[in-house]
């Protein structure tokens, strides 16, 4: 390295970044210069084409300068950016190697293995480095941009992560680029530089590759591995490797380019999901991302290159699916002999497009809704299936891959191919399934599992406990290989770090046969079955209990009716929960421990507390689900997003679930109505419109918001905030506005205990009553003490007047202890025949007493009065 010229500056801090630099690397010095005040930029002297273009335009603007201007042995502080290696720095690593200096590294790329010092800065796997600083300078306060310094920053992010198209680009890059467009980015400048035309000598090594490139496709993939040779140095082969891909349209490209003779300049680039090109690159010592990494290699043969990665480049790339991955198990299937009607409720039901035909276990055909629906329209209903499906069935095995599966779709023109095994149907391919696979370039369960496997197979060890694990070492030994899956509220919570030892678990295939044999290897477990479900419920000695259902899909036949249950995959079993969120499920058995499976997109719902419903008609078909929403609002801090919120309106607004209630709907109350804000429980609901569950007519004001809020006073005042059924004065508030009679309609419905619906009731009435006159000691005392003690809050909240909350409270507090020491022995020994006037006598007593008039050794003496008086014609 040269030495600093004559009055070259000694700062404090400096930013750097790596050979080779490209566009990130300048945008991400850029943002760091700004990020840092007063830290000097210093550029590599190796630069891309572009880079050094840019450079040279913004060099007086942005301060930039070049090792040479720069006394790099005075420095104390180095911010780093879009590397965390050593050997990329190059000679400039050398005069910065000193114990004394700090490092800050900014650096979106996998761990290197020669990292550099330091553990300040951030370094986060992302599509761009600049869109890591960018997120840094939007949390400060104050922050000013220039335009060109947004612009440049927008550049560095739109390079890095091919305009947002490359798999490894985050929400954050977007955001990022967000943030900038707002500050002035200036995406017409951003567009001419990333869609910049190739170099003369560019050019003329695009077409030298063009003329050798041999597309193969290997496991699905495109694939272009191709190299040649130069007499000059070429700079900016990253860019011809992303010309290349372009034009080959390749989801692979493998470019090994030897220059001059001395030097083997390699750039692999990829735009699937879980490749690894960095490890393709491996030998080499490769650097960059999974999705794009380079390499260099002195006295290597640019041969040497592509025939190592022609041989090693498909143990890099996704493994292509197979019909076994993609496939829907098991089939619905109809017999060859069933009328054209059954196959037609039978479609609808399920939704599906298609049935396989059977004939004495065998598939004989298919039968699309097409067809079916014409034959309907020509009278067709009682003809047998066999008459209107499709004969000569095309069929595959379960481990055809997928490009050739798609090829035979295309070619005969069909939408679903049944999968045989030994001649017996496991599975089918639909179109719909190969269409998805294609776009997520994985299959459907493989993309679903979480890259986090091991994170949360430790996880799972560390929040249930070790008698837990003994348990579900049994159901891996009775499971044989067989998956079986921790499902719903437990895996949210898991994720959450919320303790939740729900275990609800999921097998595919016949849930209740292995809930039998789980039960055999458990002593002293017992067992409840519920075959009409296909789950079961069992209790270990210990107490523990598990829930174990079969894999199974739900139809409703009216809004609110309990579900027809039929077998089906885990993945159908979890499209038919309520929020994506719930649709989480985690291998629990030995083979595969901590594998979390998210068909739905529930991960990215969760990291934004976001409830969304898996279908339009979501709430329409099961209206409790919308308590549910609320109650996951209210408990963890959820929202509904905005298009399920929309949806829960409109299954309200419709009618379609006016006064459904029932069981379910009383069950979700109890869990809603006893949480710790029941006002603002009441205001979302009314808000949504949900009590139209309860009656249409019920819209809750404020008079009957602030009795919500005074009966769980009451409950505190009184002593009476907890139990099973501290919710019911709740609910007894909610419906007080319906009046008695309408009130026990609903109670009615919801299916309430007879000594429930017979205490609401009560209550309700003697608020009437006391609403008229003020009511006495004696007859509050009698009316309070038939009602369960849970609704006295309930009677306080709601009393008309402060007589009527002062004999509850009295009640409470003294009146229902009080015993009377003198009876109707009393008054016999008194000379009083016996009658109903002994009940008028001692009332009067009673009366004394409760008004504190007299105290218990004034009874007796009250008591002869009375009893004079009365032998005198006087009734007292």
């Amino acid at each position: 390295m040269s030495r600093p010229g004559p009055g070259a500056p000694a700062p404090d801090t400096v930013i750097v970044t790596h050979i080779h630099s490209d566009l990130d690397a300048l945008a991400a010095t850029v943002a760091a210069r700004v990020l840092f005040p007063g830290a000097v930029p210093v550029l590599q002297p190796t630069l891309d084409p572009q880079v050094r273009e840019l450079a040279a335009l913004h060099r007086d603007v942005l301060q930039l300068r070049t090792p040479e201007e720069v006394d790099l042995k005075g420095v104390r502080r180095v911010v780093v950016v879009d590397t965390r290696s050593r050997s990329r720095l190059g000679t400039l690593w050398a005069p910065l190697d000193r114990p004394e200096v700090e490092w800050l590294v900014f650096d979106h790329h996998p761990p290197a293995p020669d990292e550099l010092p330091g553990s300040a800065g951030r370094r986060e796997v992302r599509g761009s480095c600049t869109s890591l600083l960018v997120e840094a300078l939007a949390a400060l306060p104050e922050v000013t941009l220039a335009p060109v310094e947004a612009t440049l920053m927008a550049l560095g992010i739109y390079a890095d992560t091919d305009a947002m198209r490359v798999p490894g680009t985050t929400a954050g890059d977007v955001r990022a680029v967000a943030w900038l467009l707002e500050r002035g980015a200036d995406l017409a400048f951003v567009n001419r530089w990333v869609d910049a035309e190739l170099a003369k000598g560019q050019l003329a090594l695009l077409e030298q590759l063009l003329a050798g490139a041999q597309p193969q496709l290997v496991q699905g993939a495109r694939v272009v591995v191709v190299g040649t040779r130069t007499d000059a140095y070429v700079a900016g082969i990253a860019a011809v490797a992303d010309r290349l891909q372009l034009v080959l349209d390749a989801d692979v490209v493998v470019l090994a380019v030897e220059m001059a003779g001395k030097r083997t300049h390699i750039v692999a680039r990829s735009r699937l999901d879980g490749a690894d090109m960095r490890g393709l690159l491996a030998p080499w010592a490769g650097q960059g991302h999974l999705s794009a990494a380079s390499a260099h290699a002195d006295g290597l043969a640019w041969e040497a290159v592509v025939s190592h990665a022609e041989r090693h480049v498909a143990g890099h790339l996704p493994p292509e699916p197979r019909a076994e991955d993609l496939m829907s198990s098991p089939v619905r299937t109809i017999e060859a002999s069933a009328p054209v009607a059954e196959a037609v409720t039978l479609l609808g039901d399920t939704g599906h497009s298609g049935l396989v035909v059977m004939r004495r276990g065998k598939a004989v055909g298919v039968v699309s809704r097409r067809d079916l629906e014409r034959a309907a329209r020509h009278g067709l209903v009682g003809t047998e299936v066999r008459h209107v499906m499709t004969n000569g069935i095309v069929t595959t095995s379960p481990d055809t891959p997928m490009h050739a599966l798609l090829t035979t779709m295309v070619r005969r023109d069909i939408g679903r191919l049944p999968v045989l095994r030994d001649e017996a149907l496991v599975g089918i391919v639909t179109r719909s399934d190969l269409l998805r696979a294609q776009y997520d370039r994985a299959p459907d369960r493989r993309a679903a599992v979480s890259r986090r496997t091991a994170t949360l197979g430790e996880r799972l060890r560390a929040f249930w406990p070790d008698d837990w694990w003994t348990v579900f070492d049994t159901v891996s030994d009775v499971a044989s290989g067989r998956p079986v899956y921790l499902v719903g509220g437990a895996v949210r919570d898991l994720l959450l770090d919320r303790p939740n030892l729900d275990a609800d678990l999921v097998v595919e295939g016949d849930g209740v046969a292995f809930a039998e044999a789980l039960r055999e290897a458990l002593p002293g477990a017992t067992l409840k079955v519920h075959r009409a479900f296909g789950t079961a419920h069992l209790h270990t000695a210990d107490g523990k209990r598990l829930d174990v259902a079969s894999a199974r899909t739900e139809h409703y036949d009216r809004p609110g009716a309990l579900p027809r249950v039929a077998l089906s995959s885990l993945k159908q079993d979890l499209a038919r929960r309520d929020f994506s969120v719930n649709c989480l499920a985690v291998r629990i058995d030995r083979d595969g421990r901590g594998e979390l499976i998210d068909f739905f997109e529930g991960l990215p719902d969760l990291a934004q507390r976001s409830l969304r419903v898996l279908h339009n008609l979501s709430f329409i078909e099961d209206p409790t689900r919308v308590l549910r929403a609320v109650r996951f609002e209210q408990t963890l801090g959820f929202r509904l997003e905005p298009g399920s919120e929309a949806f829960a309106r409109f299954a309200f607004e419709s009618g379609a679930c006016d006064r459904l209630a029932g069981e379910r709907t009383r069950a979700e109350l109890s869990r809603l109505l006893s949480l710790s804000r029941p006002t603002q429980v009441l205001e979302r609901l009314a808000d949504l419109g949900a009590l139209r569950l309860l009656a249409p007519e019920l819209t809750p004001g404020p008079d009957t918001r602030r009795a919500v809020a005074g009966v769980r006073n009451a409950q505190r005042r009184l002593g009476l905030q907890g139990g099973v059924e501290a919710w019911i004065p709740v609910l007894g508030v909610v419906l007080w506005p319906l009046g008695v009679e309408a009130g026990a309609a609903v109670l009615g419905r919801l299916n309430m205990s007879g000594r429930q619906c017979d205490g609401l009731v009560a209550a309700w009435r003697w608020l009437t009553a006391v609403a008229a006159e003020p009511p006495r000691p004696s007859d509050a005392c009698k009316a309070l003490s038939g009602l369960p003690e849970a609704l006295l809050p309930l009677v306080y909240a709601l009393a008309p007047t402060r007589p009527a909350r002062r004999a509850v409270l009295a009640y409470h507090l003294r009146w229902r202890h009080l015993r009377l020491t003198v009876g109707g022995d009393d008054l016999k020994r008194l000379g009083v025949p016996p009658g109903p006037h002994y009940a008028a006598i001692l009332t009067h007593v009673l009366e004394a007493r409760l008004a504190g008039t007299i105290g218990p050794e004034g009874e007796l003496a009250l008591l002869h009065d009375l009893a004079t008086r009365y032998r005198a014609g006087d009734p007292a």
